[in-house]
């Protein structure tokens, strides 16, 4: 079938199959492009956002962690309310994730991590507005501390001051062994209150500044010593208003031991909210953490898929390239097979026809032009054998005439020789009437001209 086509057909079948195949590579090449694109697209539209968002959401998550550990060491308001700006930031990120991952079925964890971390962020306001409650009555459960610590120092001294006064007065005017004995053991038992509350305020402090609750563990025995020398006191006091002074100490230490006790209740209940807030936040970090390393893995399938695709649609063009370079190839050598080969079989025998020899024949089996062309060579080889032996069969023929001719000729000379003789004869009579002609011819001019000399004499003598 091949061999039966013509060579404009072989030809524009050939450049046509390549450019189908160009078309075909050009297909593959946009397709896999197209993939590059759509990984592309996920790692710019996708994983690239939720890594920030996750990342934003975890500086702002430690940030308000660090304003938190300022606040507990502090008990500064400011620092809360840095917890609270931050935290604001982290809900305005945690929205912002929650809706990039609904944008996409990729990003499901990101979103369930953002209502996670929402949820969360929502206990830890609570948490927190509670801390800031605790914190304000922390505030003032100290100062009534404070305040009743102060009572209770000042009504110490002030019983202290009178059983120092009545101590000297019983010793200026020489009282009895027995009675300044018994206020020297109130004035112990005064000074060993005096000594045993500042004690306390010493731990009260002290706990403050550890920020450690447990140094206020001692207060309640140092409080039932207390009480128990205050009865003690109240025992051996018989004046009226001293035993109204020691009610009204009393009073205050029961007044102060309330104040610590409420305010160690405050702190713990501080410390507890603290600890529900830290677990919160640690919560909150943790999700913003694993939200953020989910976005890097996406990130890392994102940009593997792309690369993949890249490599893929690389490869791909390189063996469709090589595949048509092959394909072109075989084309080109089967087009040129096709004509080479005939038009060399052509030229072989004409090389041997332009030697003489035209016996040899172009064996060309294919109906294309080239076949057309070997074929009208060997018809036109046949018809010059047979003009040649026409030829051949004329050129014998025309020897015979050409003897006949010959003879005739001989004997056409024989008389033209003859002939040239009388002819040569003729020639020299002619030549001399000829010249006895010209000599009459001149001898008739001198006639004129002495008849006209004659002519003119005769006129002159007239």
């Amino acid at each position: 079938m091949f061999k039966n086509m013509k060579l404009g057909v072989k030809i524009g079948g050939g450049f046509g199959l390549l450019i189908v195949l160009t078309i075909a590579l050009g297909a593959i090449a946009f397709i896999s492009m197209d993939a590059v694109k759509k990984a592309t697209f996920s790692l710019a539209q996708e994983s690239v956002p939720e890594v920030k968002l996750s990342n934003n959401i975890e500086r702002f998550s430690l940030r308000a962690l660090s304003e938190m550990q300022r606040f507990s060491l502090s008990e500064k308001p400011k620092f809360l309310q840095g917890v609270r700006d931050n935290l604001s930031q982290v809900k305005i990120y945690l929205e912002e994730a929650k809706k990039h991952g609904a944008s996409s079925p990729r990003l499901v964890k990101l979103k369930e991590s953002a209502e996670q971390s929402i949820t969360m962020v929502a206990e830890y306001e609570k948490v927190l507005s509670q801390m800031g409650s605790l914190n304000d009555q922390l505030a003032l459960e100290r100062t009534k501390a404070e305040e009743a610590s102060k009572k209770y120092s000042e009504s110490i001294k002030s019983f202290l001051k009178v059983q120092t006064s009545e101590m000297e007065s019983e010793v200026n005017i020489g009282a009895k062994a027995d009675k300044l004995i018994v206020r020297l053991k109130k004035i112990k038992l005064v000074s060993d209150i005096t000594g045993l509350g500042t004690e306390i305020d010493n731990l009260f402090w002290r706990s403050q500044a550890r920020r450690d609750l447990k140094v206020l563990d001692p207060v309640n025995s140092i409080f039932d010593k207390a009480n128990k020398d205050f009865q003690d006191l109240d025992a051996i006091t018989k004046e009226k208003n001293l035993k109204k002074i020691i009610v009204e100490c009393k009073a205050a230490a029961d007044s102060y031991g309330n104040a610590i006790k409420s305010f160690i209740s405050k702190w713990q209940a501080k410390e507890e909210a603290t600890k529900e807030g830290d677990k919160l936040a640690a919560e909150v970090l943790k999700l913003a953490k694993g939200a953020s390393l989910i976005g890097m893995e996406d990130i890392n399938k994102a940009s593997d898929t792309s690369s993949k695709a890249l490599t893929k649609a690389s490869l791909s063009l390189l063996i469709g390239i090589i595949v048509i370079l092959i394909i072109a190839i075989i084309i080109a050598l089967i087009i040129t097979g096709s004509i080479v080969k005939p038009v060399k079989k052509v030229v072989d025998v004409l090389t041997i026809m332009s030697q003489g020899d035209l016996r040899n024949r172009t064996k060309v089996d294919s109906k294309d032009e080239i076949g057309m062309l070997a074929k009208t060579m060997n018809d036109f080889s046949d018809k010059l054998v047979q003009m040649l032996q026409q030829i051949g069969e004329a050129s014998e023929q025309l020897t015979g005439a050409t003897e006949e001719i010959q003879s005739s000729s001989q004997q056409l000379a024989d008389g033209a020789q003859q002939q040239s003789a009388s002819f040569e004869e003729l020639t020299s009579s002619i030549q001399a009437s000829a010249e006895n002609a010209r000599k009459a011819d001149g001898l008739s001019k001198d006639a004129s001209q002495n008849a006209e000399k004659t002519i003119t004499a005769m006129d002159s003598t007239i």
